[in-house]
């Protein structure tokens, strides 16, 4: 598939093609953590944020991406998209441009107060980032799957990717676990999926998968 994907830390990945590099859903836990230099990252053309919740859209991480990356685009909501007019320089897009589609992907409910308008998106044929939902209904080859959070579960998650099927998992929205209790759950899953033919990564925050 000609595709480079790193997870950092919890919802936010960069996805590397030939033609460019996305960098979806930057977070404060992203934006905190050791595992992400900015400095090092590519030159970003777009910034995909599914959400305005801070796990998924942390401004001062906005800020620095695009201080860093000259001119790139953000795709988000019709609601982030108003809070974030006058605050940054970059093109504000709240259509699928491009690569990239966009798919019915609702927030799941929460405990805490109403659910935020919440995009799920396609790029480049291959990549689905789905924000935080657990129940939508399609995906390309490669899933960004969220796997826990207090409105979702991993038994949720386990059996959407089986329903849908893709050919690689990337499991994301696991920050709430202990990494001792991580590992040993998705060493577990990796085996169970790779009996329905689907490759379960691993991830290690920062270090790229290709696909």
């Amino acid at each position: 598939m000609g595709m480079k994907i790193t997870k950092f830390v919890h919802a936010c990945i960069l996805v590397e093609t030939p033609e460019m590099a996305v960098l979806f859903d930057p977070g404060i836990y992203s934006f905190e953590s050791p595992a992400l230099d900015i400095q090092a990252l590519p030159t970003i053309k777009y910034v995909v944020i599914t959400h305005e919740h801070a796990d998924h859209f942390h401004l001062p991480f906005l800020e620095a991406v695009l201080k860093n990356s000259p001119g790139p685009t953000v795709i988000t909501t019709k609601s982030l998209a108003s809070q974030l007019e006058g605050k940054i320089s970059a093109k504000i897009s709240t259509e699928p441009l491009g690569n990239f589609e966009f798919f019915a992907s609702p927030h799941e409910s929460i405990p805490t107060g109403p659910a935020p308008e919440n995009i799920g998106v396609h790029f480049d044929g291959v990549f689905t980032h789905p924000g935080d939902c657990q129940t939508f209904h399609e995906t390309k080859a490669v899933l960004a799957m969220p796997m826990t959070a207090p409105w979702g579960s991993i038994s949720a998650a386990v059996s959407k990717i089986i329903e849908l099927k893709p050919k690689v998992v990337i499991p994301i929205h696991d920050w709430h676990w202990r990494p001792e209790a991580l590992s040993g759950m998705y060493e577990r899953l990796r085996e169970l999926l790779q009996n329905e033919g689907i490759d379960f990564k691993i991830p290690a925050d920062g270090e790229p998968i290709e696909v």
